[in-house]
């Protein structure tokens, strides 16, 4: 078995998974100390219902690309980049997420993630 070297797209996944988690975080902090009671204040209305849907629409974000940062070399981990990537496409980390997605795409990332990449006729090729 030869040691293959880490890809760039997959040092780049990292980056960017780091950067959407602590998005996340900093979403979560402002939420929880927006959604605090203001003593005295009157005006709390219905606001603090808004922060707690953010906390509970961006805590699983954090967990998804936090985790995805910390999962094993593996055929599911490889897809579930991809789905995490294709979600930043279809948000404001477009800039972001749209080159490193073109790279993740690479036999040499696949092979990375011990996917196969072999052509389906590259296999029944015989040696006459």
């Amino acid at each position: 078995m030869t040691n293959i070297r880490q890809p760039k797209a997959v040092n780049w996944y990292g980056i960017y998974a780091a950067l959407v988690a602590l998005l996340h975080v900093v979403l979560i902090a402002v939420a929880l100390i927006a959604a605090s009671p203001d003593p005295g204040s009157a005006q709390q209305g219905s606001w603090g219902l808004h922060w707690i849907v953010l906390i509970v629409v961006a805590a699983p974000g954090l967990l998804l690309y936090g985790g995805s940062l910390f999962m094993p070399r593996s055929k599911w981990t490889y897809y579930l980049h991809i789905v995490l990537l294709a979600l930043g496409v279809s948000s404001c980390m477009l800039p972001i997420a749209l080159p490193v997605l073109v790279k993740y795409t690479s036999p040499e990332v696949k092979r990375w993630f011990k996917l196969n990449t072999a052509r389906p006729d590259a296999r029944h090729v015989s040696s006459r």
